[in-house]
């Protein structure tokens, strides 16, 4: 597994607001949104702390309000590329690439735009 960085933030973006009604992670602060269809997770130490699949995935999100992200990265799996977003707590967020028709979307506060599907 390879990753490299997606963008270079100049600082970090803060995390305002975070819910999941399923199939829709949303994502956002004052001049920054993100928002994807696919499935995700969180991750710490190896382990999964909160997944898409958790039935209190959306109650599990308010702990991570709050915090800043500090990179985004794609990860190449051979096949696919996958999203991971680094949060200042040390937890990552990963986001996989499913199908065709799922995809992700970032506004960052620099005016920048990236879909990725």
């Amino acid at each position: 597994m390879v990753s490299r960085p997606l963008i270079n933030l100049k600082t970090s973006i803060k995390i305002e607001s975070a819910s999941f009604i399923e199939p829709i992670l949303l994502l956002g602060g004052g001049e920054w949104n993100f928002s994807s269809m696919n499935p995700w997770r969180i991750v710490h130490d190896r382990k999964v702390v909160v997944s898409s699949d958790n039935t209190n995935a959306n109650e599990s999100l308010a702990s991570i309000v709050g915090l800043e992200i500090k990179s985004i990265e794609m990860i190449n799996n051979h096949y696919v590329e996958d999203l991971r977003l680094l949060f200042s707590n040390n937890r990552w967020m990963q986001i996989f690439s499913m199908c065709d028709i799922e995809h992700w979307t970032i506004n960052l506060p620099d005016g920048t735009t990236i879909v990725h599907s």
